[in-house]
C-alpha cells in the first residue's frame, strides 16, 4: 500500500512519475491525482494541508491562508490581524519544524537498566515537531503586524482564535487523510 507522504509527493511538482506497489504494478501521478480530487469533493481545505503540508505546493498554503483570513474577518478582526494569524496558523500546520531531538517519531529510545523502552519526547511532548510557546507567538504576530504586541497581549486577544484555526486545520487534514486511505485501499481491491 502506497503511503499519504507518497500519494501526494506523486502529485509535487518534483515529485516521481510512478510508485511501484508490491508486486501489484504501478500507481501513477494520474491514479494519484484521480484519488486525491476523489478526496476533495468531501474535504477540500483537508486537501489543500495535505497538499501544502507534504507536497510543499505553495498555491496550496495561499488558498488556505485566503480562507482563514476571510473566515477570521468574520470573527471581527481587522485586516491586517486576520492575515497575521491566518499566516501564523497554516505556518504552524504545514511548516517542517520537526524536533530534531526525536526526529519527528514523538518519543526517544532510553536505556534504563539494560532495557530498551520508549519514552515521550520532552522537547516537543510526544507531537514530533517544535510548538512554538506563546512568547515566541507574540514575537510572530509583532512581526507580521509591525507594531509591539506583548505575550499577554496575544494571549488575550489573539491566541484562542489562533488556536481554533490550528485545531480547525489538524482536524481537516485527518479527515482528508482517513479518506485517501479509503479510497486507496478501495483502488488497490480492484487492482
Amino acid at each position: 500500500m502506497i503511503s499519504i507522504a507518497n500519494l501526494f509527493l506523486l502529485t509535487a511538482p518534483k515529485g516521481m512519475p510512478l510508485q511501484v506497489i508490491s508486486g501489484r504494478g504501478v500507481f501513477t501521478r494520474e491514479d494519484a491525482l484521480n484519488l486525491i480530487a476523489q478526496a476533495q469533493g468531501k474535504f477540500p481545505v483537508g486537501i489543500k494541508v495535505l497538499e501544502a503540508r507534504i507536497g510543499g505546493i505553495e498555491q496550496a498554503a495561499f488558498t488556505l491562508r485566503e480562507t482563514l483570513t476571510s473566515a477570521l474577518l468574520q470573527d471581527d478582526l481587522e485586516m491586517p490581524e486576520a492575515k497575521a494569524l491566518a499566516r501564523m496558523a497554516v505556518d504552524e500546520v504545514c511548516g517542517t519544524r520537526i524536533c530534531q531531538k526525536c526526529k519527528g517519531r514523538g518519543y526517544n529510545i532510553s536505556n534504563w537498566n539494560g532495557q530498551a523502552k520508549q519514552v515521550l519526547c520532552k522537547r516537543c511532548y510526544g507531537v514530533g515537531h517544535i510548538l512554538k510557546t506563546s512568547l515566541e507567538l507574540a514575537q510572530t504576530i509583532s512581526v507580521l503586524l509591525q507594531r509591539e504586541v506583548t505575550e499577554d497581549v496575544f494571549t488575550q486577544m489573539y491566541y484562542d482564535q489562533y488556536m481554533d484555526c490550528v485545531n480547525q486545520l489538524w482536524q481537516e487534514s485527518g479527515e482528508a487523510e482517513r479518506e485517501c486511505k479509503r479510497l486507496m485501499r478501495l483502488w488497490r481491491e480492484v487492482a
